[in-house]
């Protein structure tokens, strides 16, 4: 899964490159624990049963954001708008690590 999400990341980011982005709704200190909780997620997944894996992805997913208080489409948003950063998004992901290497969940601040 966790090569899925790179990917998804990867396409929208691509599909968006050339074009203007708003401000996302969500912050980026909500981005960072959202990747972080999906990255577990993805973690938990690697010895699921692959005829259902994708189905139960999605219910991580959805249950993430509804952690976090995100709607899936503001989460879409906002990966498109970090993805048109880059800058933005490196620094994002060094927070997402150092929150993985401090086995930090969601709920802690």
């Amino acid at each position: 899964m966790m090569n899925r999400l790179f990917i998804y990341i990867l396409i929208c980011g691509l599909s968006v490159a050339c074009q203007k982005t708003e401000k996302p709704q969500v912050d980026k200190d909500t981005m960072v624990k959202i990747l972080a909780d999906m990255h577990v997620s993805d973690a938990v997944l690697a010895n699921v049963n692959p005829g259902i894996k994708d189905s139960v992805s999605k219910v991580y997913l959805d249950e993430i954001l509804k952690i976090h208080n995100v709607k899936k489409t503001d989460f879409d948003k906002a990966i498109k708008y970090y993805e048109s950063k880059p800058e933005i998004l490196e620094t994002m992901y060094e927070d997402v690590l150092k929150r993985l290497e401090n086995g930090t969940t969601d709920n802690d601040k």
